[in-house]
């Protein structure tokens, strides 16, 4: 019996792992892809004051810094993109139309962990860390 559960665990975890991400693209295109995009909206660096040091730990080395410059500078990224409704909830269908690797049961599932949240910096840095440190993601080269 144990065996026959165990085995079941195994699948069901390995099956959400699959579902959750769209693998074939490399975590690290993802990150330069939306790196590049930085200098399209210059605003969203100047009215953050967020820092270039930030701005690497993120993109080049896939960490959240908690600063609030940085969360702020997040907001307004994702908002540029139409990540973010007007409100400041995370737009679940345009992440998934517009963010290799994310499925829609993990956004909403992301989203859903920020939903509450009155300050809208934290909702997108909340949502954020879900996805990247969120029980299936992997990093992958």
């Amino acid at each position: 019996m144990t065996k026959t559960v165990n085995a079941l665990l195994l699948i069901l975890v390995s099956s959400v792992t699959v579902f959750s991400f769209n693998s074939t693209v490399p975590t690290r295109d993802v990150f330069d892809t939306w790196f590049s995009r930085v200098k399209e909206h210059p605003e969203c660096v100047s009215s953050s004051a967020v820092t270039e040091n930030d701005l690497d730990q993120f993109f080049l080395h896939y960490q959240l810094p908690s600063t609030t410059s940085f969360k702020c500078f997040l907001t307004c990224f994702y908002g540029s993109y139409d990540l973010t409704h007007e409100n400041g909830t995370i737009n679940v269908d345009e992440v998934v139309k517009d963010v290799a690797r994310i499925t829609y049961e993990t956004a909403a599932a992301c989203a859903g962990k920020a939903r509450n949240i009155p300050d809208k910096c934290q909702i997108v840095y909340v949502f954020q860390n879900c996805i990247l440190h969120g029980n299936s993601f992997e990093l992958t080269e």
